[in-house]
């Protein structure tokens, strides 16, 4: 054998083996091919999810934005009431006192009305039951109960002076009160 042949044999050896490795790099390459391919695949679904994903984080920002505005606008709505509110129970509070001191004042403008019309009538006491106060005109009288009825030569006490009203309502009221002493 000479060594024009072995080195043919050898060349084709070599020759077999880059067929061999051109083969296997072919299949690797394809295989680098189609997994290209299917990450393309993958990366424009991925594009697609992160596109989906933005408008998802926009969208609930427009959302948490307009209720964040809608709750604020409740909230001043909200305490706007509750100033009112307290406005209104202050008002209320000061009328209810307001009418507290009239009825007291009332109360002593109908008993001092009241004795004078009994002291005109000629009436003294009225005997009311344990522990029973007399109280202006609305109360029950019975006359087995009145005493010391005042005899014709007895002293006539003169009734309060007019009082001094502080409102026009308060003018009506008593105006209203005394028209309802004469039907009693």
């Amino acid at each position: 054998m000479t060594i024009a042949l072995m080195l043919d044999i050898a060349i084709a050896l070599m020759l077999g083996c880059a067929i061999f490795y051109a083969v296997r790099l072919r299949s690797i390459l394809k295989t680098i091919q189609d997994g290209k391919d299917d990450l393309k695949q993958l990366v424009a679904v991925l594009g697609q999810q992160i596109a989906g994903a933005q408008n998802a984080i926009g969208q609930l920002q427009n959302t948490a934005d307009n209720a964040v505005e809608d709750l604020q606008g409740k909230l001043v709505r909200a305490r706007e009431l509750s100033d009112e509110l307290n406005l209104m129970n202050e008002a209320a509070d000061s009328y209810a006192s307001r009418l507290e001191k009239l009825a007291s004042k009332n109360r002593e403008i109908m008993e001092g009305m009241e004795t004078a019309r009994l002291q005109s009538t000629g009436a003294r006491n009225l005997k009311p039951g344990a522990g029973e106060e007399v109280a202006g005109l609305f109360q029950i009288r019975d006359p087995d109960f009145i005493e010391d009825v005042a005899d014709e030569e007895d002293e006539v006490v003169p009734a309060k002076p007019a009082p001094t009203f502080q409102s026009e309502a308060e003018k009506k009221l008593a105006a209203f009160l005394q028209g309802r002493k004469g039907t009693l």
